[in-house]
């Protein structure tokens, strides 16, 4: 039903990329955000861990850190 950004499925860790955030973008309606949340409530309910970031931060090295110590857990 959903897909993330980035998913490790094996570790059940996924990277959402939220896009839109510097004006009224699909993550910021109350729309998108209620289908945001109804998705990553779900992942958390089924055992994932979802780490969030900003458009433009999934290459930094503290997203990569922190995807590295989720990974190892």
């Amino acid at each position: 039903q959903w897909r993330f950004d980035y998913a490790w499925p094996a570790a059940r860790v996924a990277l959402e990329v939220d896009g839109g955030s510097g004006g009224y973008g699909r993550h910021s309606r109350p729309g998108g955000m209620r289908k945001d949340h109804e998705k990553l409530n779900t992942a958390a309910l089924m055992g994932w861990t979802v780490l969030r970031v900003l458009a433009g931060e999934e290459r930094r090295l503290t997203t990569l850190t922190l995807l590295q110590e989720a990974l190892s857990r």
